[in-house]
Order: C-alpha cells, then sequence, then structure tokens
C-alpha cells in the first residue's frame, strides 16, 4: 500500500517547538494541551496574537524537533512490511528545505522521492493517509487517519492515538481490502 503521512505534529514534534519559543518570547507558560483549536492565535497572549504564525515560518524551529515517540521505529514496521511510505506536508516557503533536511537527519527519509510538499493533499494519490488537520482528513478522497492532538479531539473522524495503534489500523485496511479484492476475484470467476 501507498501510505501517505504528515509531517509536523505526526512524526515532528513542531508543536512543541514553537510552544517552547513562544513561551520565551511572550514570557508565556502555554503548553501543547492548552491549545484544543487549528487556530493557534486563539490560545496566545493578545501582544502576540496573529504574529505566532510567524513560528511556522521560521525553518531554525526544525533545529529543535524531537520526534513524535515511537514513529520512526513503527514507520520503518511498515516500510519492512512492503508498504511505500511519503511524506506529505503544507510548507511556509521558508521551511520546505529544513523540513526535508530535518526527515533526513532523523533517517526517515533517502531521497526526495519520498518527500511532497503540498497544501492540497487531497490531491496526491495514496491509500490512506496520517494527519494531524481534521479537514485534511475530511476532504481527502481515500482512507484519511486521523493522528489525536489535542487540537482536533472535537472531530468523529477515524483516528489514531500513537503510532503503535496506525500499525494495527493499516493491518486491518490491509486486512479489509485483500478480502473484498478476493471475494470480487471470487464473483469474476462466479460470472464467466
Amino acid at each position: 500500500m501507498n501510505i501517505g503521512i504528515d509531517c509536523d505534529d505526526v512524526v515532528c514534534d513542531l508543536g512543541n517547538a514553537w510552544i517552547l519559543k513562544y513561551n520565551q518570547d511572550y514570557d508565556d507558560n502555554l503548553k501543547k494541551e492548552d491549545i484544543t483549536q487549528w487556530d493557534v492565535s486563539k490560545f496566545v497572549k493578545k501582544e502576540c496574537g496573529k504574529k505566532v504564525f510567524g513560528y511556522f515560518n521560521d525553518p531554525t524551529l526544525y533545529l529543535n524537533c524531537l520526534e513524535m515517540p515511537n514513529s520512526l521505529n513503527c514507520i520503518n514496521i511498515l516500510k519492512e512490511q512492503g508498504h511505500n511510505i511519503f511524506f506529505i506536508s503544507a510548507c511556509m516557503p521558508k521551511t520546505m528545505e529544513a523540513k526535508y533536511e530535518w526527515l533526513i537527519n532523523h533517517k526517515y527519509i533517502d531521497s526526495t522521492k519520498e518527500f511532497i510538499a503540498i497544501y492540497n493533499k487531497s490531491l496526491i494519490n495514496v491509500d490512506i493517509l496520517l494527519d494531524d488537520k481534521p479537514e485534511t482528513i475530511e476532504n481527502f478522497p481515500k482512507k484519511g487517519v486521523l493522528f489525536s492532538q489535542p487540537w482536533n479531539q472535537t472531530y468523529n473522524l477515524p483516528r489514531v492515538n500513537d503510532w503503535e495503534e496506525f500499525i494495527k489500523f493499516v493491518k486491518k485496511y490491509n486486512d479489509l481490502l485483500i478480502s473484498q479484492n478476493q471475494s470480487l476475484d471470487t464473483f469474476a470467476k462466479w460470472v464467466r
């Protein structure tokens, strides 16, 4: 199967990186768990407001980003199972290269063939897409899966809470597709 995986806050902990910088800049104590909606400007101090979005265009943030727990191990398991993994990410103009370098340096990818920078992820032809943005999952034409984060808890969409759950989800979905294909093959033979 071809599997598309978002980068920020799915494999790369960008949330904690920008929050750390914001807290230093604005003498605040914001935590990732405090952000319960996609619009992060609602959770920062008024003097910051919409300026918070400038952090997302700062390539130096990726120097401090940690890996999401167990993401690399689970991605390697999926690759060993024969799945093709593509990292699909909406990039701000200044961060595309930094994000790509982060993926290379942390051993998620080997080449540009595995990295796709695009805002409208519904245009990408993968069987499953894992993302933390609810609207991306809602608009994805195939099987979209929400990676749980504090800002997406109110959405009733297929979701996983961690990487181990995602591996189980992929196995169940793959088994279902195999079962459906076998049924179609049996039907096709019966019709002949």
